[in-house]
């Protein structure tokens, strides 16, 4: 063999031996560990995006003065039956008691002048939205007709008389009649038909307008007492 080739082949060896020992040298490389993360956790690891919040406006509130009066009113009353409670307890009692209170007769007087003022005042409250009531002029539109009465006036409407009317149109009827064919006295069959002394779309326009007007009129005086003043 060629000295030239057995110098090459010579080489080839000694670099092969040479990364052989390169490997043996070189620490093995770690593979690196792959943490699994449940999907819960995973959602929670999710960043929020976080949307300001405007501040909502807040609409100011309509108040019904005649609400307000009526809830001072009932206030009133009921203070006077929890002193009347008292003044029945405390009205009397044995010589051999205790009283209750240092100047009792003075506490009983106190209690009976609280029980009149607060009555007094009770009634010129009452006084007061009535006579605003009926001082007071609102026109509704019932029916397609618009019709002013003062505010007492469409209080005894709402309470009385628009449901009575509703049922009072209601009442009309076939009163279980029967169209059909009869004999008459002869013998022959004649048609017979009802015969209605009334218009039936008359009857069912009316019975709904009256249906409706109770709560128009409470829609009506709600905004209407609102912006009242009592006289």
């Amino acid at each position: 063999m060629p000295k030239s080739i057995q110098k090459r082949i010579n080489m080839a060896k000694e670099l092969k031996k040479d990364k052989e020992e390169e490997l043996e040298v070189s620490p093995p490389v770690e593979e690196a560990e792959v943490v699994e993360v449940p999907a819960e956790e995973a959602k929670e690891e999710v960043v929020e995006e976080v949307v300001e919040e405007k501040p909502v406006e807040e609409v100011p509130e309509v108040k019904d003065e005649e609400a307000e009066l009526e809830e001072k009113i009932a206030k009133l009353e009921e203070k006077v039956e929890d002193l009347k409670k008292k003044i029945g307890t405390f009205c009397a009692d044995m010589s051999i008691e205790t009283p209750m209170y240092p100047d009792q007769t003075g506490q009983i007087k106190e209690w009976l002048q609280s029980c009149h003022d607060s009555l007094k005042e009770a009634e010129r409250i009452r006084l007061a939205i009535n006579k605003t009531n009926l001082a007071t002029p609102v026109t509704i539109e019932v029916g397609g007709v618009k019709v002013e009465k003062s505010i007492a006036a469409w209080i005894i409407r709402r309470r009385l008389y628009a449901n009575q009317e509703q049922s009072i149109w209601t009442t009309l009827g076939d009163k279980g009649l029967r169209e059909g064919i009869a004999k008459n006295s002869a013998g022959e069959n004649i048609e017979v038909k009802i015969r209605r002394y009334y218009d039936p779309k008359m009857k069912d326009q009316k019975v709904n307008e009256y249906r409706e007007e109770p709560n128009l009129i409470d829609r009506t005086l709600e905004v209407v007492n609102a912006v009242t003043d009592l006289i």
